[in-house]
């Protein structure tokens, strides 16, 4: 069983409202289970938000991913929240994880929360979900969010840069014909991630977390039988 709804949600957001696009999908299976991924768009690798639109140009620090990694420690803080107030707090979901996919070349990014959710209470969870999200716009990040989120990375610098698989991702698109990496883009790595501060990740959430539209499907399991199956 399918269906998509598209409709308005109200937030304390002065900047507008998100608009959500739902698609739902029901199986039948032996286990009662819900899952829901969220998705909106973000900015892309080196800030792109559309064919004509860098955010990047509304960044003081000149360096050239400062965007791109001050939304690296952002997802972090987020998914620290999604931990300690979805599921902890809140008790609706087996496990809540944030991610983001920026792309080089392409003119906008994305970004995505999945959830494992109980299926009688999937849209108790959809809605806390939304929350969030307009409490990243409305909410301050306190400096123990901040060093929660970006000291374990910091700390990690030693054993991730004896990786070869690392060095080689760094390598990636020094000679892209269309979107070149700058040798600048992968010095001192970890030491500019040492230096993104609360003011930095706030300018990030407000550049790359907008108000708009996003994309949410819930699926869940009727949680029949062997016996109601066959």
């Amino acid at each position: 069983e399918q269906s998509e709804v598209a409709e308005s949600l109200k937030g304390d957001d002065t900047e507008g409202s998100w608009q959500i696009k739902t698609s739902r999908v029901t199986l039948t299976d032996e286990e009662p289970r819900g899952v829901i991924n969220v998705c909106f768009h973000t900015a892309a690798l080196y800030g792109q938000f559309g064919p004509s639109v860098n955010l990047t140009d509304q960044v003081s620090d000149p360096r050239r991913l400062h965007l791109c990694r001050s939304f690296y420690i952002l997802a972090k803080i987020i998914n620290n929240r999604l931990h300690d107030d979805l599921r902890e707090k809140l008790g609706l979901g087996y496990a809540a994880s944030f991610g983001n996919i920026q792309y080089a070349i392409f003119n906008k990014g994305f970004a995505y929360l999945a959830i494992t959710a109980f299926p009688e209470r999937v849209d108790e969870t959809l809605k806390e979900i939304i929350r969030l999200l307009q409490e990243l716009r409305t909410k301050e990040v306190t400096e123990t969010e901040l060093r929660k989120a970006r000291d374990p990375v910091a700390s990690a610098k030693q054993s991730i840069l004896t990786s070869n698989s690392v060095w080689l991702g760094y390598m990636t698109d020094l000679q892209n014909e269309h979107m070149p990496k700058h040798f600048s883009d992968i010095r001192e790595v970890y030491t500019h991630i040492e230096s993104i501060s609360v003011k930095d990740v706030e300018l990030a959430i407000k550049l790359c977390i907008r108000p708009g539209m996003l994309w949410a499907t819930i699926g869940t399991t009727t949680g029949k039988t062997s016996s109601d199956i066959s």
